[in-house]
Protein backbone atom coordinates (compact mmCIF):
# COMPACT_ATOMS: atom_id res chain seq x y z
CA UNK A 1 0.00 0.00 0.00
CA UNK A 2 1.32 3.45 -0.91
CA UNK A 3 1.95 6.04 1.80
CA UNK A 4 -0.83 8.36 0.62
CA UNK A 5 -3.37 5.50 0.74
CA UNK A 6 -2.15 4.52 4.20
CA UNK A 7 -2.39 8.14 5.39
CA UNK A 8 -5.92 8.42 4.05
CA UNK A 9 -6.95 5.17 5.78
CA UNK A 10 -5.47 6.36 9.10
CA UNK A 11 -7.27 9.70 8.82
CA UNK A 12 -10.59 8.05 7.92
CA UNK A 13 -10.28 5.56 10.78
CA UNK A 14 -9.50 8.38 13.24
CA UNK A 15 -12.53 10.36 11.98
CA UNK A 16 -14.76 7.34 12.53
CA UNK A 17 -13.44 6.86 16.08
CA UNK A 18 -13.91 10.60 16.75
CA UNK A 19 -17.58 10.35 15.72
CA UNK A 20 -18.06 7.30 17.96
CA UNK A 21 -16.27 9.02 20.85
CA UNK A 22 -18.51 12.08 20.72
CA UNK A 23 -21.62 9.88 20.44
CA UNK A 24 -20.48 8.13 23.63
CA UNK A 25 -19.24 11.19 25.52
CA UNK A 26 -21.86 12.64 27.85
CA UNK A 27 -20.33 15.31 30.09
CA UNK A 28 -23.07 14.98 32.72
CA UNK A 29 -22.58 11.22 32.92
CA UNK A 30 -18.80 11.62 33.06
CA UNK A 31 -19.09 14.24 35.81
CA UNK A 32 -21.33 11.88 37.79
CA UNK A 33 -18.88 9.00 37.33
CA UNK A 34 -15.94 11.25 38.16
CA UNK A 35 -17.44 11.84 41.59
CA UNK A 36 -17.62 8.09 42.18
CA UNK A 37 -14.14 7.22 41.04
CA UNK A 38 -11.92 5.58 41.99
CA UNK A 39 -14.34 3.46 44.07
CA UNK A 40 -16.93 2.79 41.37
CA UNK A 41 -14.90 2.33 38.23
CA UNK A 42 -12.98 -0.42 36.52
CA UNK A 43 -9.36 0.55 37.03
CA UNK A 44 -7.25 0.03 33.93
CA UNK A 45 -3.97 0.95 35.54
CA UNK A 46 -1.91 3.77 36.85
CA UNK A 47 1.27 5.56 36.07
CA UNK A 48 3.32 8.08 37.91
CA UNK A 49 0.85 10.94 37.38
CA UNK A 50 -2.57 9.49 36.43
CA UNK A 51 -4.91 6.62 37.25
CA UNK A 52 -7.04 5.31 34.39
CA UNK A 53 -10.56 3.91 34.59
CA UNK A 54 -12.92 2.42 32.04
CA UNK A 55 -16.37 3.94 31.70
CA UNK A 56 -18.90 1.74 29.96
CA UNK A 57 -21.04 3.46 27.39
CA UNK A 58 -24.44 2.71 25.93
CA UNK A 59 -23.05 3.86 22.61
CA UNK A 60 -20.54 2.26 20.25
CA UNK A 61 -17.35 2.96 22.17
CA UNK A 62 -16.36 2.78 25.82
CA UNK A 63 -14.41 5.62 27.38
CA UNK A 64 -11.26 5.86 29.47
CA UNK A 65 -10.96 8.55 32.09
CA UNK A 66 -7.51 9.52 33.30
CA UNK A 67 -7.52 11.19 36.70
CA UNK A 68 -4.48 13.10 37.91
CA UNK A 69 -3.03 11.98 41.19
CA UNK A 70 -2.92 14.64 43.92
CA UNK A 71 0.86 14.90 43.56
CA UNK A 72 0.67 15.80 39.84
CA UNK A 73 2.27 19.23 39.65
CA UNK A 74 2.51 19.49 43.40
CA UNK A 75 4.83 22.27 44.46
CA UNK A 76 3.95 24.50 41.51
CA UNK A 77 0.53 26.11 41.98
CA UNK A 78 0.23 27.11 38.33
CA UNK A 79 1.35 23.76 36.89
CA UNK A 80 -2.08 22.15 36.61
CA UNK A 81 -3.65 25.23 35.01
CA UNK A 82 -0.78 25.48 32.51
CA UNK A 83 -0.99 21.76 31.73
CA UNK A 84 -4.72 22.23 30.98
CA UNK A 85 -3.85 25.11 28.66
CA UNK A 86 -1.33 22.93 26.82
CA UNK A 87 -3.94 20.16 26.52
CA UNK A 88 -6.46 22.63 25.09
CA UNK A 89 -3.87 23.58 22.50
CA UNK A 90 -3.42 19.89 21.62
CA UNK A 91 -7.21 19.61 21.20
CA UNK A 92 -6.98 22.06 18.30
CA UNK A 93 -4.65 19.73 16.41
CA UNK A 94 -5.58 17.02 13.97
CA UNK A 95 -3.28 14.05 13.57
CA UNK A 96 -3.96 10.35 12.90
CA UNK A 97 -2.30 9.33 16.21
CA UNK A 98 -4.07 11.95 18.32
CA UNK A 99 -7.17 10.55 19.98
CA UNK A 100 -10.22 12.70 20.52
CA UNK A 101 -10.36 13.75 24.16
CA UNK A 102 -12.14 16.09 26.54
CA UNK A 103 -10.82 17.74 29.67
CA UNK A 104 -13.10 17.31 32.67
CA UNK A 105 -12.95 18.30 36.29
CA UNK A 106 -10.98 21.30 37.43
CA UNK A 107 -7.52 22.01 38.82
CA UNK A 108 -8.41 20.18 42.05
CA UNK A 109 -9.80 17.09 40.30
CA UNK A 110 -8.00 17.15 36.97
CA UNK A 111 -8.94 14.52 34.39
CA UNK A 112 -9.28 13.86 30.69
CA UNK A 113 -11.51 11.41 28.84
CA UNK A 114 -10.60 9.61 25.62
CA UNK A 115 -11.75 6.47 23.81
CA UNK A 116 -11.03 3.27 25.68
CA UNK A 117 -8.09 1.61 23.95
CA UNK A 118 -8.15 -2.11 24.44
CA UNK A 119 -4.55 -3.13 23.75
CA UNK A 120 -1.08 -1.81 24.34
CA UNK A 121 1.10 -1.18 21.30
CA UNK A 122 4.71 -1.70 22.40
CA UNK A 123 7.58 -0.27 20.33
CA UNK A 124 8.48 -3.69 18.96
CA UNK A 125 5.07 -3.78 17.22
CA UNK A 126 5.17 -0.25 15.81
CA UNK A 127 6.39 -1.47 12.42
CA UNK A 128 3.37 -3.78 12.11
CA UNK A 129 1.11 -0.72 12.35
CA UNK A 130 3.60 1.49 10.49
CA UNK A 131 3.45 4.22 13.13
CA UNK A 132 7.07 5.39 13.18
CA UNK A 133 6.63 7.94 10.36
CA UNK A 134 3.37 9.12 11.97
CA UNK A 135 5.11 9.55 15.32
CA UNK A 136 7.68 11.77 13.64
CA UNK A 137 4.97 13.94 12.10
CA UNK A 138 3.12 14.05 15.43
CA UNK A 139 6.31 15.17 17.15
CA UNK A 140 6.74 17.87 14.47
CA UNK A 141 3.09 18.94 14.79
CA UNK A 142 3.51 19.39 18.54
CA UNK A 143 6.79 21.27 18.02
CA UNK A 144 5.07 23.70 15.65
CA UNK A 145 2.81 24.64 18.57
CA UNK A 146 5.79 24.88 20.93
CA UNK A 147 5.01 21.59 22.68
CA UNK A 148 6.87 18.38 23.39
CA UNK A 149 5.98 15.06 25.02
CA UNK A 150 8.87 14.74 27.46
CA UNK A 151 8.57 10.99 28.04
CA UNK A 152 8.42 7.67 26.25
CA UNK A 153 5.61 7.57 23.70
CA UNK A 154 2.80 5.34 24.94
CA UNK A 155 0.55 3.94 22.27
CA UNK A 156 -2.56 1.82 22.55
CA UNK A 157 -4.98 0.41 20.00
CA UNK A 158 -8.57 1.55 19.81
CA UNK A 159 -10.57 -0.49 17.29
CA UNK A 160 -7.22 -1.56 15.83
CA UNK A 161 -6.19 2.09 15.37
CA UNK A 162 -3.04 3.33 17.16
CA UNK A 163 -3.27 6.38 19.44
CA UNK A 164 -0.83 8.20 21.70
CA UNK A 165 -2.60 8.04 25.06
CA UNK A 166 -0.32 9.61 27.68
CA UNK A 167 0.00 13.39 27.83
CA UNK A 168 1.11 13.71 31.46
CA UNK A 169 4.51 15.01 30.41
CA UNK A 170 3.20 17.49 27.85
CA UNK A 171 5.43 20.53 28.17
CA UNK A 172 6.40 23.69 26.38
CA UNK A 173 9.43 23.33 24.14
CA UNK A 174 12.55 24.40 26.00
CA UNK A 175 11.16 23.56 29.45
CA UNK A 176 11.97 19.87 29.49
CA UNK A 177 13.75 18.79 32.62
CA UNK A 178 13.20 15.05 32.56
CA UNK A 179 16.29 12.91 32.40
CA UNK A 180 14.36 10.72 29.96
CA UNK A 181 13.76 13.48 27.43
CA UNK A 182 11.68 12.79 24.37
CA UNK A 183 12.83 9.29 23.50
CA UNK A 184 11.24 8.91 20.10
CA UNK A 185 14.76 8.99 18.62
CA UNK A 186 15.47 5.67 20.38
CA UNK A 187 12.80 3.97 18.29
CA UNK A 188 13.63 5.39 14.87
Amino acid sequence: MRKSEQDRELIEKRQSICRDFYRSFDRAQVDTQLGRLPKGGIELGEGRHFRSFRLSSNSSIDLAINIAKPAFGQGDPSFRREWQQRMRLVQTLTHPLLPPFELVGDTDLLAYVLPYCEASLPPEDWDVYQVRPELRTFEETLAQKGLVLDDYWQLRLCCQHPFVIDFSELKRTGTTTSRLGNNLHEFR
